[in-house]
């Protein structure tokens, strides 16, 4: 419950300056930290320097231990308290933890790090190309194509989708694209991809998913436009609800302060744009089947917060990944609507 040390003394600061990003609240929080530090000179400064308060020789080191002893004291009560967790509600404490445990406490596992998704800590020379992209002649292959959004979905479509076989070529930071411009490990996974394993190998299904943004719309049209030439189908999958602070975090303020519209008041507003635009682009110009990841979650008047119905699991660890539990309950919705099979 270490996590508590840093969220009580964050919400020490108020509201808006933890929670907020708007211009606004950055003007006032500008203006009165130099408000504060003019009458810190002014006030004690000044009169320690130059002023009948200043202190030499033993006063001043006597003075100075005193003060260090005080703080030392007072930051270990406050670790040995665990942040003086008291302060919240049990059930803020409860969500606040998922900070450090990962949510279900299984980390990035089920997104197979450093075997199936590559990241700067485990390069393309990692890449398992036998536990990832083995074919199963008995079922339909599918090969799920991008960035850590595609690793986040991997473990609940292999379980959700029985009679299917999924394999995983994720890249962190990496769009699908059949000319990426990011990393060498982005360009090495592409390359390998679209030029040596699908030509040689069929696919019932090239499930592409990311982080988009207005900007890969163009690579990804490419990427459309080439699947359709080798006459493979593909599917694309759209953004996610995106928040402007870790979704345990808002959750836990939510119910430390009684405020239940909070979470809602912090989503970003770009997926959901974005969303629109990609689904009339596959809709009018790819032509392709769009997975809305985005309305699976979300209602047009709010979104699914909690990964379970006892609401104790935040839907994502952070602030646009969805952790084990909460893809699966994602990509449940989808195979009960029929949108995936």
């Amino acid at each position: 419950m270490g996590v508590l040390v840093g969220v009580g003394a964050i919400a020490s600061r108020g509201h808006a300056a933890v929670l907020s990003s708007h211009r606004f609240d950055i003007l006032i929080e500008t203006a009165l930290s130099l408000l504060l530090g003019v009458l810190s000179w002014r006030f004690v400064e000044r009169p320690f320097r130059s002023g009948r308060l200043r202190l030499s020789g033993r006063p001043l080191f006597a003075l100075a231990g005193a003060v260090m002893l005080m703080l030392i004291g007072f930051s270990s009560w406050t670790v040995l308290a665990k942040g003086f967790e008291g302060r919240f509600p049990a059930a803020a404490v409860q969500i606040a933890a998922g900070l450090e445990a990962g949510g279900d406490g299984n980390g990035a596992s089920y997104m197979r790090l450093g075997t199936c998704f590559i990241t700067t800590d485990y390069h393309f020379e990692k890449y398992n190309y036998k536990a990832c992209l083995s074919q199963d002649s008995s079922k339909r292959n599918y090969l799920l194509l991008g960035d850590s959004h595609s690793a986040m979905l991997w473990s609940a479509l292999s379980s959700s989708l029985r009679d299917a076989n999924v394999m995983q070529a994720s890249t962190a930071a990496c769009e699908p694209s059949l000319d990426p411009t990011s990393s060498p490990d982005c360009r090495k996974m592409m390359t390998y991809i679209f030029d040596t394993y699908l030509p040689a190998h069929s696919v019932q299904g090239l499930f592409v998913a990311g982080r988009w943004e207005a900007k890969d719309m163009g690579a990804l049209t490419g990427v459309v436009a080439w699947a359709k030439k080798h006459q493979v189908p593909v599917t694309v999958f759209g953004p996610v609800p995106e928040y402007d602070a870790p979704l345990p975090r808002l959750l836990a303020y939510s119910i430390a302060w009684n405020e239940p519209n909070l979470v809602s008041q912090h989503l970003v507003a770009g997926p959901r744009d974005l969303d629109a635009e990609m689904q009339s682009l596959a809709t009018n110009t790819w032509r392709v089947p769009y997975v809305s990841l985005y309305w699976t979650i979300c209602s047009a008047k709010s979104c699914t917060e909690y990964a379970d119905a006892a609401h104790e699991i935040p839907l994502m660890d952070d602030t646009d990944h969805l952790n084990r539990l909460g893809a699966s309950l994602v990509v449940q919705r989808l195979v009960e609507k029929g949108e995936l099979h």
